[in-house]
């Protein structure tokens, strides 16, 4: 994981993020993608400027997948998470959940076309108050991976975890830009600049007797 400077918030966001992490590896999906807010044309970050999404190893054929400003038109498993708030598997180009999904046959070209290494994943969407979309995903390359059953298994427990972790970033986020916005106006602004040293009147030394 990524260095990422020891403030409160930030330190959540690395905690959640180590949590998701051991879980995927303890349950056969370690390969973690995550986004925090998909409408977003930049990747959330935290700390120094490091994106959420690189706090996670994911797959070798899709580095730096956040970078990606069509992906959000390109992946069935966007699209799938702005219209449902309920977790599903992705298992070799078929999709499932709690309910039955009834998928556009042209989604579901996007799903089974694409060349990525990962063939099955379990997708946690959150919607949070104020229109945020975000999910965490937890995928795996291998073939022999059964997602159907963890999904039975894992999926409302996922679902918990990846909110909890989604709300986090997003506060960080917040604090983060109303912190950069304050130090900006600080900066720009007259009143708020501290006084040059040769402008501060001193009162006279009292003589001593």
């Amino acid at each position: 994981m990524s260095a990422v400077p020891a403030r409160s918030s930030e330190l959540r966001v690395l905690n959640g993020a180590r949590e998701i992490a051991a879980r995927g590896k303890a349950i056969g999906l370690p390969l973690i993608a995550t986004c925090a807010d998909i409408s977003s044309a930049r990747p959330v970050t935290v700390g120094d400027g490091t994106p959420v999404a690189a706090l996670f190893e994911f797959a070798h054929d899709a580095r730096e997948y956040w970078l990606q400003g069509d992906l959000a038109l390109q992946n069935i498993i966007v699209t799938l998470t702005r219209w449902t708030a309920e977790p599903f598997y992705y298992d070799h180009g078929v999709i499932g959940g709690w309910q039955q999904m009834r998928i556009a046959p042209e989604l579901l070209k996007q799903g089974t076309g694409t060349n990525l290494s990962i063939c099955a994943s379990i997708v946690a969407p959150i919607h949070l108050a104020g229109g945020v979309i975000g999910a965490v995903v937890w995928a795996t390359d291998q073939h022999t991976v059964n997602v159907r059953a963890l999904f039975d298994e894992h999926a409302a427990e996922l679902h918990v975890m990846a909110l909890r972790f989604i709300s986090v970033v997003t506060s960080a986020n917040r604090i983060s830009r109303a912190t950069t916005m304050w130090c900006l106006r600080r900066a720009s602004c007259p009143a708020c600049r501290p006084l040059p040293a040769s402008t501060i009147r001193r009162s006279p030394a009292t003589p001593t007797s």
